[in-house]
């Protein structure tokens, strides 16, 4: 089995920390010695070699990532010319492994993902492919939510047929549909209800099946994509895939694939592998606290009497000192600092979209 992994995208969510020019995936967000893109390819060297991972991301990052990842072959990383979100660079990606690995099942898999049990992960794969393998199905890999949120989608699965590997941490389950992310109230149901995982992201597929709903859920895509399969392997696949990519509408792997996969095409493995995802500052606090009342540190800090509070400071000379706060993000870097309320970091977005036209657009 192959795996892609996806990092492209420059974390807006993240901002002031993750920006255009250096991405979150590209940070040493966890840990002090390995960006978040390093701790992936940790993770899965476990399980796989250094040939059979790929990465794509946006051409922009091309010099960063490798040097990041020098194990990895330079044939293993696959560019988009522009960044049309995350459809048409998976559809470029199973294209270009699947002419070179017809027969060889892919693991679509994403760079800004912290997992505290990545033994569990990788057996969670291993054991995935041998399950797609006997069944004809596509696999997808869940997690039990561990807190309701209205920041993650979800699966509903029906019934559960057996723990896989004698192991109470995973278990083989019917796939019944994906529910895009819902209210903190109806995210509550499904949590009490144990019918519903975390959706990860992660699944074992075939690519010409995922191509197939290309064809059915996004015609213009799957069209630009037929012409750079085409351009393969010859002088014309650099110029054919840029023109193609052009032509792209910005469009969502989730939207094409997730929204179209029947019950019978897919199975679900339920696995409890500690995920956490740190798309956000809010997400990240989860992933590191210990408790919901720990303050989240990072850099010179002093803190009097707060709580459930997470503050980065990137100035190294710099000290960021706080009274009394209960609830908020503060990030500090060199030419930008953010304070909010927890409640308010999906509002980054809107900011950020305030600076266009301001000469406020050098700080993203």
């Amino acid at each position: 089995m192959k795996i892609l992994v996806v990092a492209g995208g420059y974390g807006t969510r993240f901002w002031p920390a993750s920006r255009k020019d250096n991405p979150k995936q590209l940070q040493k967000v966890i840990s002090d010695n390995k960006s978040l893109i390093q701790l992936k390819y940790d993770y899965l060297i476990r399980g796989f070699r250094p040939e059979d991972i790929f990465i794509v991301t946006g051409a922009r990052y091309a010099e960063d990532i490798k040097k990041q990842l020098p194990e990895i072959p330079a044939e293993n990383f696959i560019f988009e010319p522009e960044m049309k979100d995350t459809a048409p660079a998976i559809g470029l990606s199973l294209l270009k492994i699947a002419k070179k690995f017809p027969k060889d099942l892919v693991s679509i898999q994403w760079s800004d993902h912290y997992i505290r049990q990545p033994a569990i992960f990788v057996k969670s794969l291993k054991l995935g492919e041998a399950v797609a393998k006997k069944t004809k199905r596509d696999i997808i890999i869940g997690s039990p939510p561990r807190f309701p949120t209205p920041h993650l989608g979800y699966i509903k699965i029906g019934r559960r047929l057996k723990a896989l590997n004698h192991s109470p941490r995973l278990y083989l389950a019917e796939f019944e549909k994906f529910v895009e992310k819902p209210t903190l109230e109806v995210a509550r149901e499904y949590v009490a209800s144990g019918d519903y995982l975390w959706n990860l992201g992660y699944f074992i597929v075939r690519p010409q099946r995922v191509l197939e709903k290309y064809r059915i859920f996004a015609p213009n895509i799957y069209a630009g994509l037929l012409k750079i399969k085409s351009a393969l392997g010859t002088a014309r696949e650099a110029s054919v895939t840029e023109k193609a990519f052009s032509a792209f509408e910005k469009q969502s792997f989730d939207y094409i694939y997730a929204e179209g996969l029947n019950p019978d095409e897919a199975l679900v493995i339920e696995s409890e592998m500690g995920w956490c995802d740190v798309g956000e500052w809010n997400s990240l606090k989860k992933a590191l606290e210990k408790s919901p009342e720990d303050n989240v540190t990072k850099g010179l800090i002093k803190l009097i009497d707060c709580e459930d509070t997470l503050i980065y400071n990137y100035q190294e000379e710099k000290l960021v000192a706080a009274i009394d706060l209960k609830g908020f993000i503060i990030v500090n870097t060199a030419d930008a600092t953010l304070v909010c309320p927890k409640d308010s970091i999906p509002k980054v977005k809107k900011l950020l979209k305030s600076f266009e036209g301001t000469g406020l657009e050098k700080y993203t």
